[in-house]
């Protein structure tokens, strides 16, 4: 429940930080007119800032979801389901993001390749949680769960857009990794 609370908490740090990044990139935009590998930058700083403030607001849809769900019968197998997702997800963004600090193509790549494994368990998440929901409290879990899921399906998709971003940035060009 404190974790829960934190997270959502840290919402607000993390979209004044996206503003801030906003506001500095329009004015150095403005006031310096950029051409090249600089617009470039700028332009891919605004596109992972934005994604990393809705990476964020995917992690308050979780805790929001986590907490409302506390007290409710819970199943382990489904938790460590959900577990595997989170886990992949914070590693597809880490790695997303050293590809952009590093100008790392073959890390873009990965990153990609990394999302099949979270659509696959998100995809599956349906069959495991159709069996259950003896009486209403499960049924609510249940639909709690389902949404934790799409959270952490979707998540992992903005990492693939920075992931993108790092492929613009380092080669000059747009390439769909996802």
């Amino acid at each position: 429940a404190e974790l829960c609370a934190a997270v959502i908490a840290g919402d607000d740090r993390i979209d004044a930080a996206y503003e801030q990044v906003e506001l500095h990139a329009i004015d150095i935009m403005g006031r310096q007119q950029p051409v090249a590998s600089d617009l470039r930058l700028l332009v891919a700083m605004l596109h992972v800032a934005l994604h990393l403030e809705r990476i964020g607001d995917m992690a308050v849809d979780v805790a929001s979801a986590t907490q409302s769900s506390l007290g409710l019968p819970a199943r382990a197998d489904i938790l460590g389901r959900l577990q595997e997702m989170g886990d992949t997800a914070v590693s597809m963004v880490d790695v997303a993001v050293d590809a952009l600090t590093e100008r790392d193509l073959v890390r873009c790549e990965r990153v990609a390749e990394m999302d099949d494994r979270i659509d696959d368990i998100h995809r599956g998440m349906l069959e495991h949680v159709l069996p259950l929901g003896a009486s209403p409290q499960e049924q609510e879990w249940v639909l709690r769960m389902l949404q934790v899921s799409r959270y952490l399906e979707r998540a992992p998709d903005h990492a693939v857009d920075i992931a993108e971003q790092a492929w613009f940035l380092t080669t000059g060009h747009l390439r769909g990794l996802g």
